[in-house]
């Protein structure tokens, strides 16, 4: 995973719970970053057994706000299949991939 920022984000934000996503949850868990993600409520454990320590249902109305007030440092973000500007919605942190 190539990135322009010197350090391991403190926080991400991986989106899609498809092979790619889940690469990039262990991927980031492996660089010591903590993993933020969204999916669906039945996979919830199964990303967090892959390193994900927050996990939201992206189903959620307040899904960005949830995660915007758990999580207010998110300096890095990746969404495997974007939407609308889905990365940029989490506010000014470098988008890895995707929008």
């Amino acid at each position: 995973m190539a990135r322009d920022i010197e350090r391991p984000a403190d926080r991400a934000h991986l989106g899609r719970l498809a092979s790619v996503g889940l690469y990039a949850i262990q991927l980031a868990k492996a660089s010591d970053t903590t993993v933020v993600t969204t999916g669906s409520p039945h996979n919830h454990e199964l990303l967090k057994s892959l390193g994900a320590v927050g996990v939201f249902d992206y189903k959620s109305p307040t899904v960005v706000e949830a995660i915007k007030w758990a999580y207010p440092d998110i300096e890095a973000a990746i969404d495997c299949v974007p939407e609308h500007g889905s990365t940029k919605q989490l506010g000014p942190q470098k988008s890895l991939a995707g929008d």
